[in-house]
């Protein structure tokens, strides 16, 4: 149960959604926050107002605002908002001891990104407001969410799992890594797209060493931080080379195979153990080009040996360019018809 609420919690902040943190006695609900407080991307700008404790004085890298004009600083956590379209670090608002007036001048017309404490009184009226999604309960405290949770919440999932034996130090540095990384990762994406109108999902993938998962969630958090959705620029895998992957892996000869459109990456998939990186992959792929300007067909295929690792390339140009690198001393004629059969199969 514990892991459980855990993993909805991270979730929830991570996806900046907003959460009402509430208890009879204010003090839970503010130490409350502190005990999930490691769950929210460091990178982000926390602000604290409110009634703001003395703990909270001594953060690193908080904003501390403390005014009585809620109007204003509505309006300014709306344009803060705005600014982060702009590329301006997305902020994280906490506010501290929330009454009914900070939700209907503060709070209410924000999407996303805010966590209030709030007492008795105030919850009546946050729960009379607002659509709960759900409600974790504690032995003292309760917290309500008001936005939902994605559909998948796997990646935390697998955090929460992978630390629940660990110390609070060691499990917020394993979140916070991975948290960095799709943040990160986001921003790399970007820039690749301001120089090409589109970029494959498997280029992704392998550039920037992540799985098809972590690129959900990189375009999941781009759209709750930046209010940009990528997924538009990415291009999916086909179905059809899913399904030739598939069947492929069960040639026990394939190490590696990468499918490519023209110069874009379509396809890849690793099989078996083997040190080859990356970037000369993509960079072997230049070199292909000069085979096939010397006439290389569709149905032909051209082979090489990698001394260095004991490996054979072979290539099949079809409908996309099949590039194989294959255990050393396989039949090149008869892995070629197992290759066609396929293609034709799928």
């Amino acid at each position: 149960m514990k892991e459980e609420r855990e993993v909805m919690i991270l979730t929830s902040l991570w996806h900046r959604n907003r959460l009402v943190l509430h208890s009879r006695d204010i003090k839970e609900a503010n130490d409350l926050f502190f005990n999930i407080n490691y769950f929210i991307p460091q990178y982000r700008q926390l602000i604290f107002c409110g009634d703001i404790i003395k703990k909270a004085r001594y953060l690193k890298g908080v904003k501390l605002i403390e005014t009585e004009d809620l109007g204003s600083l509505g309006e300014a956590f709306k344009e803060s908002l705005a600014e982060e379209e702009l590329g301006t670090p997305p902020v994280q608002i906490v506010y501290f001891n929330a009454r009914e007036e900070t939700f209907k001048q503060v709070l209410q017309n924000l999407d996303r990104g805010w966590i209030a404490t709030c007492t008795d009184d105030t919850a009546n009226f946050v729960k009379n407001s607002y659509n709960i999604r759900k409600e974790i309960i504690f032995e003292r405290c309760i917290i309500y969410m008001l936005d939902p949770l994605p559909n998948d919440f796997s990646i935390e999932e697998k955090l929460i799992e992978d630390t629940k034996e660990s110390n609070r130090g060691i499990k917020q540095f394993i979140i916070q890594m991975k948290q960095s990384q799709v943040h990160l990762a986001f921003q790399a994406i970007q820039d690749e797209l301001s120089s090409r109108k589109k970029v494959t999902q498997s280029y992704l993938s392998e550039t920037l060493g992540i799985r098809e998962k972590t690129l959900k969630k990189i375009i999941e958090i781009g759209i709750r931080e930046k209010r940009l959705d990528i997924s538009n620029y990415i291009e999916m895998i086909p179905s059809l080379i899913i399904d030739f992957l598939k069947e492929i892996s069960f040639i026990k000869e394939v190490s590696l195979v990468a499918v490519f459109e023209g110069n874009n990456l379509v396809a890849y998939s690793r099989y078996r153990d083997i040190i080859f990186p990356t970037l000369n992959f993509l960079q072997l792929r230049d070199k292909i080009d000069i085979f096939l300007d010397s006439g290389l067909n569709i149905g032909e295929y051209w082979h090489l040996r990698l001394n260095s690792e004991n490996k054979d390339i072979f290539i099949y140009n079809h409908d996309y360019l099949y590039c194989f690198i294959l255990e050393k001393g396989i039949n090149f004629i008869t892995f070629r018809s197992k290759v066609e059969k396929l293609i034709r199969y799928i």
